[in-house]
């Protein structure tokens, strides 16, 4: 039983220490924190665009990308996604990134994207703001 229960320890050690330190990690159900507006790790641009249009041509992007939506709260609105390992080799399938939408006026968003991969987020933002110019 001893064994077991030190097995047990060192498995739930381990699990917590990776997830610690991966990305976006989530811990018993809350995010680490994003990265805040200015900071390495989150970007952002204005489009001509509505949100709803914003929205659903962002969502286009990311299956292109083969990300899987986590989070898809059109109301908010708000993505998170995840599962970027297919296209953008330097991170772990769990790595969650944030795209959030904030209507500026009636034809201009913004558009945020956030995560602590810093690499990973600007390789989603670069996909992104590229499709929402065109």
């Amino acid at each position: 039983m001893k064994y077991f229960s030190k097995k047990l320890k060192f498995l739930f050690l381990t699990f917590f220490l990776l997830t610690s330190f991966s990305g976006c990690a989530r811990i018993l159900g809350t995010y680490v924190s994003q990265p805040q507006p200015g900071q390495e790790g989150r970007y952002s641009q204005e489009f001509d665009l509505t949100v709803e249009d914003a929205y659903q041509k962002v969502k286009v992007v990311l299956k292109e990308l083969d990300a899987y939506l986590f989070v898809d709260n059109s109301k908010k609105p708000f993505i998170s996604a995840m599962r970027f390992d297919k296209s953008f080799v330097n991170c772990i399938d769990t790595t969650e990134v944030g795209i959030f939408f904030e209507s500026e006026s009636d034809n201009k968003t913004k558009v945020d994207v956030a995560c602590g991969n810093v690499r990973l987020a600007k390789f989603v933002a670069d996909k992104i703001f590229s499709a929402l110019s065109n």
